[in-house]
């Protein structure tokens, strides 16, 4: 409810619309009458358009072998992305936290990553899943909604240890906090944003030797093939992205009769 009140009253600064999606993931029934229904009123109340959708979590999980958290994520961000599309929304926003960022760390480290996931979340993702709140503690946020009389709703489910971010959550970082280091949260998320800096060194510079790879290449047919991708690589770097050859051929180039430099990956 946080992150819907700030939406709003940033929406009318700037100028943008909203579209409020809530998703009822069929594992707390009891509840979730009650939580779609705060959740419409609240919508309601701003004059904002409201999409609700209901989710078979558990028979999703059960048929393709995933953990009931996997299937409720994806489940979850695929009704998410049929609101936006409906709506022509370019952004999705979620309400994680930094406490949730350091969970999510744990998690990842826990279940064993590389060092992009060390990175934890990023504070936007694919150009469309937006983290507003990723930088504020929950605890502030909870300050925000007394202080603001917003009524909102606490998920039971959070409290189960039968889930392992729950784990971590209840019992890991408690016992890190005491034990260990009582600003444990803020260290894993020094160390993930270090490793996001590095992350970003490292892709331009990849991109960067990628390019000097592709100049000092030679090229087949008068280099026709040169400036097809030379125009999808300009795009590339004007979008920010820094996609790999393969993803800049169109269908029926012939790749492998050019003669490609040792180390360039083709």
């Amino acid at each position: 409810m946080a992150l819907l009140q700030v939406l709003a009253h940033l929406a009318r600064v700037l100028g943008c619309s909203l579209v409020v999606a809530h998703v009822d993931h069929g594992l707390r029934p009891k509840e979730a009458e009650a939580e779609e229904r705060l959740v419409r009123e609240a919508a309601q109340s701003l004059g904002l358009a409201c999409e609700c959708g209901q989710m078979e979590v558990v028979a999703c999980a059960r048929e393709e072998g995933l953990s009931i958290e996997h299937a409720a994520r994806n489940l979850r961000y695929g009704f998410l992305a049929e609101v936006a599309a409906r709506h022509g929304a370019t952004k999705i926003a979620v309400a994680h936290t930094a406490d949730d960022q350091a969970e999510e760390i744990l998690l990842r480290l826990i279940r064993g990553t590389g060092r992009a996931g060390l990175t934890g979340m990023a504070g936007m993702r694919d150009g469309l899943v937006i983290r507003p709140f990723l930088g504020i503690a929950k605890e502030e946020i909870l300050r925000y909604l007394a202080e603001e009389a917003i009524p909102y709703c606490l998920d039971s489910s959070n409290r189960e240890r039968m889930y392992l971010r729950n784990r971590i959550r209840l019992d890991l970082l408690p016992y890190l906090e005491e034990h260990f280091n009582p600003n444990i949260g803020n260290s894993l998320r020094e160390t993930a944003a270090i490793l996001q800096g590095e992350e970003e060194l490292l892709a331009g510079m990849a991109s960067q030797a990628r390019w000097r790879i592709f100049c000092a290449t030679p090229w087949p047919s008068g280099g026709a093939l040169r400036k097809q991708l030379a125009g999808a690589w300009a795009a590339g770097r004007r979008s920010g992205k820094s996609p790999s050859f393969f993803f800049w051929l169109k269908s029926g180039a012939r790749v492998r009769d050019c003669t490609w430099p040792k180390g360039c990956g083709l």
